[in-house]
């Protein structure tokens, strides 16, 4: 930790930085032992704490009618979340034991011995005009950023395989996530008594869209086709979990 001492005003004497590794923790873990360094101002023994949404129910009929409302809405959810996490179980299964084709993006060894070229490009992307898409399309920026990925992928492609069939090619990302499941800022101590310190992840396979002609005119609506891709992907939230415990069973099994 380093200290740099220059006021500001009067509202610090001077600055505190701190430094650490990533290796000991994520980000959420790293938090929780800044947020544990704190404490209120008006009672020291207590630490840091934060402001909770809360509902105004005013009558217990707003309760009732609230409640009968979330009811039919989380059954859906329910039904289409255990759907989705079956059919990314699938796709899970998949991946061991059939391999994506060979593209100009993946070559199909594993020899990591041999000779390559490799050439790294960068490009500047304004965010003013990815939440202008965003507001456009009525999705996330993670949407945008990805289906720009996914398109710049697929131009790679068909370039490289100049103006070749590409639309039936089967290419897969796979993407690490977090499976913490933890809600809220919670203090190291509350995170090692209830085991969810530390890196948490786990990796998912994110099939790349099908490539139309009308999408090189178009991008948008690829981009679409991959918000439709990664909402699917988010209600299979129990599909990730399905594929811990196979590996896992595999892994006791083979011992």
């Amino acid at each position: 930790m380093n200290f740099i001492n220059c006021p500001k005003g009067h509202s610090a004497a001077s600055i505190a930085i701190l430094k650490t590794h990533h290796v000991i923790g994520d980000g959420t873990s790293l938090m929780g032992i800044v947020f544990s360094c704190f404490r209120k101002a008006y009672d020291p023994s207590l630490s840091l704490t934060f402001p909770s949404e809360t509902l105004n129910t005013s009558t217990n009929e707003h309760t009732v009618t609230h409640t009968i409302i979330n009811i039919f809405k989380s059954v859906p959810r329910f039904i289409s979340s255990i759907i989705y996490s079956f059919h990314d179980f699938g796709q899970g299964l998949k991946m061991l034991f059939l391999e994506d084709i060979k593209t100009p993006i993946r070559s199909g060894t594993t020899d990591m011995t041999r000779p390559f070229s490799t050439r790294v490009c960068s490009v500047t992307i304004s965010l003013n005009n990815v939440k202008r898409i965003k507001t456009l399309l009525q999705v996330t920026v993670n949407d945008v950023i990805v289906g720009i990925i996914f398109h710049g992928t697929r131009l790679y492609i068909k370039e490289v395989n100049q103006g070749q069939e590409i639309r039936k090619t089967c290419s897969t990302a796979s993407t690490f996530v977090n499976i913490r499941s933890m809600k809220g800022n919670l203090r190291s101590e509350e995170m090692c008594k209830t085991k969810t310190w530390g890196n948490q992840i786990t990796n998912i396979e994110l099939p790349l869209p099908i490539f139309e002609d009308e999408d090189v005119a178009n991008p948008l609506k690829f981009i679409k086709k991959s918000h439709k891709i990664i909402k699917n992907k988010r209600l299979g939230i129990y599909g990730p979990f399905l594929m811990i415990g196979l590996l896992d069973t595999g892994h006791l099994l083979a011992f």
